[in-house]
């Protein structure tokens, strides 16, 4: 089965941690959804799809080629599974997201 992934870069938010700090991308990643999801309950009182709101109001990620629902999915697996998979990705509904560390100029391996 093939499945279309979409990476996000984290290099832009680490540029200014010391090099000691390179090995925590993975819990900076569930902080950042765990973010999400605070700001959007913060903003939208307790309604359902409120990281989707938010995200749909307050970014611009579709500018990298990814949805809210998509994000979503990558937070349900990283917070609640610490992998990749999803259960809408597993059923085919939404593609993979992954995040990869690199250079400003790095290209993603699929």
């Amino acid at each position: 089965m093939r499945y279309s992934v979409v990476a996000i870069n984290f290099y832009h938010l680490n540029t200014r941690l010391p090099q000691n700090n390179e090995k925590y991308y993975l819990a900076s990643a569930k902080l950042l959804m765990s973010t999400i999801d605070t700001m959007g309950f913060i903003e939208y009182d307790p309604q359902n799809a409120v990281f989707q709101q938010w995200l749909d109001t307050y970014s611009n990620i579709e500018k990298i080629g990814l949805t809210s629902n998509e994000l979503y999915e990558f937070r349900n697996s990283l917070l609640h599974m610490t992998n990749l998979d999803s259960r809408k990705h597993i059923q085919n509904k939404v593609r993979r997201v992954s995040f990869y560390i690199g250079g400003p100029d790095s290209e993603t391996k699929t």
